[in-house]
């Protein structure tokens, strides 16, 4: 033993044990999980309203089978429009993500017989110009 040490001066060395935790993966993806009090679960009950509409529009009824589709087929939909959103504010968005959830919302709503035009995403209502909002206003009064 080399002079100075520990075990040479009589006292025993403190043992070391291996206490870190392991390394976990990155996740590769991140779902969306809609909480069903938001802005985003109320989009996707909409999009779950106009798929059922549809499908009874078409004469058919709606099964069981044929509802959990539309659920699933709501969530995939609004899952692309939020990152398009992402994507339309210059915010980073996984291209191979988006085109996964698209192909698959594409897929759901193939399994459906319906077309994709159905879930296009809501019209804003148009903002009035401020002429129309002074004369709005001049008839109030």
């Amino acid at each position: 033993m080399p002079v100075g040490s520990r075990q040479d001066n009589g006292q025993e060395a403190p043992r070391v044990t291996a206490t870190a935790t392991r390394k976990r993966p990155p996740h590769r993806y991140d779902p969306v999980l809609i909480d069903q009090r938001t802005r985003l679960a109320r989009r996707a009950r909409t999009i779950e309203r106009q798929l059922r509409a549809e499908i009874e529009r078409l004469g058919r009824i709606v099964t069981v089978h044929d509802d959990l589709m539309v659920g699933q087929a709501a969530t995939l939909a609004t899952q692309v429009e939020i990152a398009r959103g992402m994507a339309s504010r210059g915010q980073h968005v996984d291209n191979e993500a988006l085109t996964r959830t698209a192909n698959a919302l594409a897929r759901a709503l193939n399994a459906l017989g319906l077309k994709p035009s159905v879930v296009e995403p809501a019209v804003p209502k148009p903002i009035p110009t401020l002429a129309a909002t002074f004369e709005r206003v001049g008839k109030m009064r």
